[in-house]
């Protein structure tokens, strides 16, 4: 270890809100069809300017995973609500 390379290393810690749809579930796995949802809400995103964090989400086939900031989560829970999908809050 070498402490004096550390020294000068940084790590931020960035409270984040998760959000993971996934479309149908079918037999052989997840369907395509979302009813078009992950365009609604990455147009939603655009409007009320959303923005997600760069940790590698999934964007297309039914399914939408990325993080967004925590200040946004309320505003996200009710586009989802109010689209007929029900939110679940999992705390860490």
């Amino acid at each position: 270890m070498n402490k004096k390379i550390r020294e000068k290393c940084g790590v931020k810690l960035i409270e984040c809100v998760h959000v993971t749809f996934l479309g149908k579930l079918a037999p052989t796995g997840r369907i395509r069809e979302d009813d078009g949802i992950v365009t609604d809400f990455l147009d939603f995103c655009v409007r009320e300017k959303i923005v997600s964090l760069r940790f590698g989400g999934t964007v297309g086939g039914g399914v939408y995973t990325c993080c967004h900031r925590n200040v946004d989560k309320k505003k996200i829970a009710k586009f989802f609500n109010r689209q007929g999908i029900k939110v679940e809050e999992f705390e860490t």
